[in-house]
């Protein structure tokens, strides 16, 4: 058991939620016992701000979450950016113009929103999503007629550009081309896409600044995840689990490793190792 720990992050798909991307009544329970605990439970996610309304309304104590990969943690309560760490404008359209070359779909995430083109979302199932993300990313993106143009005319730095593909297979090729680009961090978080920060944002930097902010040491933060965009956290958490689902590459990194997302994992590793029950 980990008596001191104060904070826990935790990535939201493949980690907290289970493939029908809900929270069990046993998770809802593990994190209700850390609110009473005093212990914050934030989530720590790739979404942009508005993309998870359902966790947030069951998450109990919900005040702080940590999106769009680290480029942005955001206080619900005051409704305003407490962090930020983002691409210049004329960055993202850098990234805008190398994408026009490839059959890709584009979407921005800028002031907690997601942004996609509106022909991208007509020809959604062209990108090789799953059918649970197909829904979730029509519920979720503001369409725009021209990506490029709506960059401009908003004239403020963006979270994060995701680049989703129409062929898996290019996918290696693809971040391999995205090499030059020094002003980028290159993660993912599904089979189809490929997430692209400013280079020095991502969940680990944010959540320790966020802790520095709060008086909380590393060593009493607790992170969860599953993905390749998580390995940063996972290193800078002073407890950092891997899920049972997680790549190999996070399990790699990870101090720890529970059960996994179909399995109440967060909720078995809260139980016995931050709430010792």
């Amino acid at each position: 058991m980990d008596n001191n720990i104060r904070l826990i992050a935790v990535d939201l798909d493949g980690t907290l939620l289970n493939r029908k991307k809900e929270m069990t009544p046993r998770t809802k329970e593990a994190l209700a016992a850390c609110a009473e605990a005093g212990i914050i439970v934030m989530p720590a996610t790739g979404r942009p701000a508005t993309g998870f309304p359902y966790v947030a309304e069951n998450l109990p104590g919900f005040r702080y979450a940590l999106t769009s990969n680290g480029a942005l943690v955001y206080d619900f309560q005051e409704k305003r950016a407490i962090y930020e760490d983002l691409l210049s404008v004329e960055n993202t359209l850098k990234v805008i113009d190398f994408a026009a070359d490839y059959d890709l779909m584009v979407d921005v995430y800028t002031d907690g929103n997601g942004y996609s083109e509106q022909r991208n979302l007509d020809n959604i199932r062209h990108f090789f999503f799953a059918e649970g993300m197909i829904e979730y990313v029509l519920k979720t993106r503001i369409p725009v007629e021209n990506m490029r143009e709506f960059v401009i005319s908003r004239g403020r730095p963006v979270e994060k550009v995701v680049l989703f593909l129409s062929d898996v297979s290019f996918k290696p090729e693809l971040e391999r081309l995205l090499e030059p680009f020094s002003f980028l961090k290159v993660t993912d978080a599904l089979e189809n896409n490929l997430e692209l920060n400013n280079s020095t944002a991502n969940k680990g930097a944010a959540l320790l600044r966020f802790g520095e902010r709060l008086g909380i040491a590393r060593e009493q933060i607790m992170a969860f995840g599953d993905g390749r965009n998580d390995c940063d956290m996972i290193r800078a958490a002073g407890v950092g689990v891997a899920m049972a689902n997680a790549c190999d590459e996070l399990k790699a990194v990870a101090d720890r490793e529970t059960l996994s997302n179909e399995e109440d994992g967060v909720a078995w590793a809260i139980e016995h190792w931050a709430l010792g029950k």
